[in-house]
This record gives C-alpha cells, sequence and structure tokens, in this order.
C-alpha cells in the first residue's frame, strides 16, 4: 500500500513539474505578442469627430477633437468641481469659471490646433484640430 501511496505520489510531482515547466505554446507567445503591442502609451492619439467635449473624473473626453472651420464646440462639466478651459498659448479659449452642469461654447473660425488646459488643474489637456 505505502508502495502504491508513493508511485501515486511521484507520478502526481512529475505530473506537476512538467506543467509548471511546459514551455508557452505558440498560441500563448502570439497572445503576449498582440498584448505588448496594443499599449498605446506615449503614441499620439487620432483626433475625434465631434463638437462636443465632456469633462468628467478630472478629464477631457475626448482628448483630442477635429472640427470643420466655423464649427461651434461646446464643453459640458459633469464633475463636481470647477473647471475651466483655457487655451495653452494666446487667448483663443478663456472660459469663466464651469461648475458643475455649466457649459462653455467657441465657435472656430480659424484653421489650425487649440491646445488647452484646465486652470485649476493643469494635467488635464486637450485640442482641437480645425480643418476646412
Amino acid at each position: 500500500m505505502k508502495k502504491a501511496v508513493m508511485a501515486v505520489f511521484v507520478l502526481l510531482m512529475l505530473t506537476g513539474a512538467f506543467i509548471v515547466l511546459k514551455p508557452k505554446s505558440e498560441d500563448s507567445k502570439a497572445n503576449t505578442t498582440k498584448s505588448d503591442t496594443s499599449n498605446t502609451a506615449g503614441v499620439e492619439q487620432p483626433s475625434t469627430q465631434t463638437d462636443k467635449v465632456t469633462v468628467s473624473n478630472f478629464a477631457f473626453g475626448p482628448k483630442k477633437i477635429s472640427v470643420k472651420k466655423g464649427t461651434t464646440v461646446t464643453w459640458v462639466n459633469d464633475d463636481n468641481v470647477d473647471h475651466t478651459v483655457t487655451s495653452d498659448s494666446g487667448d483663443e479659449l478663456k472660459s469663466n469659471t464651469l461648475l458643475n452642469g455649466k457649459t462653455f461654447n467657441h465657435r472656430f473660425d480659424t484653421v489650425g490646433r487649440f491646445d488647452y488646459h484646465c486652470g485649476f488643474h493643469s494635467d488635464m489637456t486637450g485640442s482641437v484640430e480645425v480643418t476646412e
């Protein structure tokens, strides 16, 4: 009986060791590669075609938008704290303090890229790309 238990134990140990030491299959390597390449940190994201930006969870969303010349963009503060929409350079965008539920509208009549941030939270950034 002891020999049978020992044999089962040894068999289990060998099987367990085989599973632990088993190399990754090609499929799992492919999946790892796919997930590794999907990391977009630091990669420029394309602009979203919209005329509305929501301020929520201390972020502008979408962060980058693209609009046609003459479009009015609306920012809506859905956060429970105050925010602003303030140009990084120049004074194209200069909202008053946006309380929860308040909006800021701006018509873009000039082609170009307009980067902005929140005057209270400088890590909150966004941009508007205006095309013909």
